[in-house]
């Protein structure tokens, strides 16, 4: 050795330098390393978490498809249902214009016969009592509202 190595400018100092640069150097190396590694690992669970995200979202879609399908179908029952009292009630409508028009009928015949077996009076008794019925009747009906 010199004397220039005995004052800090020799091999022995520069193999240290030297050393402290690739031991800085592996450790930004392993940093490095760890950094890709994590960005690795995040990008996975990323990765994951937007699959079960897919899944979910796909169930979810079945879901609303099959919610939309029920839907129609009571729809199309609605309408079925609704075509169904339609024709109910018109068919009770004319059950019950043929019942007023039977009860008619046979009002006009009880004061036929009451005429023809008693006479004038018996059809005005008769015709008031028929009147009497009608109304009890109509006024019945009308309070079943």
């Amino acid at each position: 050795f010199g004397a220039g190595d005995l004052a800090g400018g020799g091999p022995g100092v520069k193999s240290q330098q030297v050393r402290d640069k690739l031991i800085d150097q592996t450790t930004e190396l392993e940093q490095g390393q760890r950094r890709l590694e994590d960005a690795t690992r995040i990008a996975m669970e990323t990765e994951s978490i937007g699959a079960d995200i897919l899944t979910d979202l796909r169930s979810q879609r079945e879901t609303i498809n099959r919610a939309r399908n029920n839907l129609a179908q009571t729809d199309d029952n609605l309408g079925t249902a609704n075509r169904s009292l339609r024709r109910i009630g018109q068919r009770a409508m004319a059950n019950q214009m043929l019942l007023w028009f039977i009860i008619v009928i046979l009002a006009v015949l009880l004061c036929f016969l009451l005429y023809a077996k008693l006479g004038v009076w018996a059809l005005v008794i008769g015709s008031l009592l028929v009147g009497l019925l009608v109304f009890v009747l109509v006024r019945r009906r009308t309070w079943r509202r």
